[in-house]
């Protein structure tokens, strides 16, 4: 029988507290990201989840977390936090990439504190037209909003590249026709770079066949960036998103 996690609930100034208990694993990872992103329907201060009571297998899991967050940045601006009291469970989120998305805190009351400080957040978006030329133009609007925001020449090729095979890899191969949609957001020095369509066949990563002339795709962006992943959308269709960590251009010291 698939397992289930259970869920309490409570409002705590304004923020939407949500206690998890149960196991973490393969049956119940897209139902677990699901019930995250609804705790943010009705638009609360914040979406605070505790933790320590959640069975977690392998640390590929901790994704959830970052999928949930990609999934409610899409709809609204609500912060979610996770709270761990326990620190063995602490460290097992501060050595994956999750806490880039997500901030961790020690108590409700810490994690209430932490959202009354919001870091500084950037996003541009911009809808592409389903033609041979839209992975060009997918790069030169990554260029220029990178170097608006002030992120440093150095750090820009991976995040043009993964923006360029992106926006490729939906073109070459979502069947739905509409516009791309390409979505830049940078805060705390993480880039994270999404495109979104209306194909609802999720993305998979493919291994380069042996003696190719380059890799392609979901396996360089792999290679590149910090995370990466696939999260369908409510209205249907699906974002493929890249998690890059940058430095700003005034960070360099030579």
């Amino acid at each position: 029988m698939q397992n289930e996690i259970r869920w309490r609930h409570y409002d705590f100034n304004g923020c939407r507290v949500a206690c998890p208990r149960g196991e973490l694993d393969a049956t119940t990872y897209r139902r677990f990201v699901d019930d995250v992103v609804k705790l943010a329907a009705d638009h609360p201060r914040a979406v605070i989840v505790v933790a320590d009571e959640l069975l977690i297998g392998t640390a590929a899991l901790l994704t959830a977390f970052a999928n949930a967050w990609i999934r409610i940045n899409g709809f609204s601006g609500t912060p979610v936090v996770v709270v761990l009291e326990s620190p063995l469970t602490r460290r097992h989120f501060e050595d994956s990439a999750v806490w880039q998305f997500v901030p961790l805190a020690r108590s409700v009351r810490a994690a209430v504190d932490t959202i009354d400080r919001p870091p500084l957040r950037r996003r541009a978006s911009l809808g592409i037209a389903r033609t041979a030329e839209c992975s060009a133009c997918a790069r030169r609007f990554t260029a220029l909003t990178l170097t608006e925001w002030g992120v440093a020449e150095a750090e820009m090729a991976g995040a043009l590249l993964i923006a360029t095979e992106l926006v490729e890899n939906s073109f070459l191969h979502a069947t739905d026709g509409k516009d791309i949609r390409l979505r830049l957001e940078y805060r705390r020095d993480l880039l994270s770079i999404s495109v979104a369509d209306g194909d609802p066949q999720e993305a998979v990563r493919r291994d380069p066949a042996p003696g190719g002339a380059r890799d392609y795709g979901l396996d360089i962006i792999a290679r590149i960036a910090t995370t990466w992943g696939c999260t369908p959308q409510p209205t249907g269709g699906k974002v493929v998103w890249a998690a890059l960590l940058t430095k700003p251009a005034r960070a360099h010291r030579h």
